[in-house]
């Protein structure tokens, strides 16, 4: 019966099923092939004293490749360094965290130890090597089949009996070896495209925040403005604007961060004067049941400066709900969020009912001078970044911009006319850049299945065949 990834199989691998194999190979357990040690409990008391040693902990073994950039030291008697320190060729899996994390120790540390966080293994004889038992493990952490030995209710944990009942297939030595060979050969191919994919990814961002610099500072509209003579005045509807408006600013020092030289046409306005409408969300419980009410969108909603309708919660509309429901056009800001990503904004352009969440600040424009699309390019700027970093006030765990504080924030300001053009050039090409990033993103996910793709061609002995 052939090797495939399915249910059966993975069933049939993690019983060791010796029908299920390619025909020649063996099947048994790791610990029929291997010897199995856990290393050293930590002992705070031991940091300093006598006979100190180096050690790995479970942060220092990631796949393929042990970290010895940040190494610590523990007391280690005579008997203790004997029994846990490590030799080149010892092969090392994570026991908790990301279980089954493994790599090859090489000897970079003399003396090096390791504690109980990781196991050691070392095969008994020449009959199976380790890069063979790596990938092997390998493919059962990739499968899914490994999460099935480890227990654990919040960091998964693999006992040392777990480990040693780990199935263990495999061919002669000779093959181990070649289909090896291919295996490093795939995974370089690999790994070399995931750095372009990963550099193309870096500088289609950089595009980003280039577009939305040239848009606010008016670069991206240069030859636009040299053939325009007459503009409509925005400080004659910002005065009307502040007759009528709802918005109230409370006392507040304002960020100082300076703006680039803009053009003479603009203006260098504040949120708060431009807004008709900002205020808070609603702070109802929502659940996940559409039939409840309507959608309430909350600050995971809010992505890369758009709006994802994914993963709504909803709650029943009454009065409140009813006065803060969203129309198309309403910029919403993220207030409270990790210190990282307070600050974000988006746009809601649905004709889907639906209201916010209060970590969230509606504001609202009036479009004879402000589109809030251009202010959506603005707070997600580099400048915008920035101004967030410095206005945040920082928590226990979340950060938080009130919205006195936003409606201070200083906005450049083109002619109305100019907004227009400035919204409809740049939003072509931030489109074309997200298509390119879902594409990346695409492409990036393809690589990581071609992993476990690669690998199970090599556990159903058709990778040399493949490879030739």
């Amino acid at each position: 019966m052939a090797w495939a990834i399915s249910n059966g199989c993975l069933r049939a691998m993690e019983l060791a099923v010796n029908d299920c194999i390619p025909d020649g190979w063996k099947s048994t357990t790791l610990a029929r092939v291997a010897s199995t040690q856990l290393g050293k409990t930590i002992n705070p008391k031991e940091r300093g004293g006598p006979n100190q040693r180096p050690y790995l902990r479970n942060a220092n073994v990631q796949w393929d490749r042990v970290d010895v950039a940040d190494i610590l030291t523990m007391q280690f008697s005579e008997a203790e360094a004997q029994r846990f320190q490590l030799k080149p060729g010892d092969l090392l899996t994570c026991e908790g965290g990301i279980v089954g994390r493994s790599a090859i120790w090489n000897g970079d540390i003399a003396g090096c130890c390791f504690q109980n966080a990781i196991h050691r293994i070392r095969p008994l004889d020449e009959e199976v090597s380790a890069e063979w038992l790596l990938e092997n493990i390998r493919y059962l952490s990739e499968s899914g089949a490994l999460a099935i030995r480890a227990r654990g209710n919040t960091i998964q944990h693999l006992s040392q009996q777990e480990l040693r009942n780990l199935p263990v297939v495999f061919p002669t030595r000779q093959e181990q070896d070649a289909i090896i060979n291919v295996l490093n050969g795939t995974r370089s191919i690999r790994l070399s495209t995931s750095s372009h994919l990963e550099a193309a990814r870096l500088a289609t961002k950089r595009f980003r925040q280039a577009v939305l610099a040239a848009a606010c500072y008016g670069r991206l509209t240069e030859d636009w403005r040299e053939t325009r003579t007459e503009h409509t005045s925005a400080p004659e509807i910002l005065s009307e604007l502040r007759s009528k408006k709802r918005v109230r600013i409370n006392r507040e020092e304002a960020v100082s961060l300076a703006i680039a030289e803009l053009p003479e046409t603009y203006i260098v306005s504040t949120l708060g004067e431009c807004a008709l409408v900002l205020e808070y969300g609603t702070s109802k419980r929502c659940v996940a049941d559409p039939s409840i009410g309507i959608p309430v969108l909350r600050m995971g909603n809010i992505q890369d400066g758009r709006v994802d309708l994914g993963d709504l919660k909803y709650c029943a509309v009454d009065d409140e709900i009813d006065r803060l429901m969203l129309k198309s056009g309403d910029l919403l800001f993220n207030r409270t969020n990790s210190p990282e990503l307070v600050g974000k904004s988006a746009i809601y352009e649905s004709d889907m009912p639906a209201s916010f969440a209060s970590y969230l600040i509606r504001v609202r424009f009036d479009d004879r001078a402000v589109l809030p699309e251009f202010v959506n390019y603005w707070l997600n700027s580099a400048w915008g970044h920035e101004w967030a970093r410095l206005a945040k006030t920082d928590g226990v765990s979340q950060s938080n911009i009130n919205g006195s504080k936003l409606a201070l924030m200083p906005i450049p300001l083109p002619p109305i006319e100019e907004q227009l053009v400035i919204v409809e050039r740049a939003s072509r090409m931030l489109i074309s850049s997200e298509s390119l990033l879902v594409r990346i993103g695409l492409a990036s996910k393809a690589m990581e299945r071609s992993s476990l793709a690669v690998l199970a061609k090599a556990f159903q002995g058709q990778l040399i065949g493949v490879s030739e």
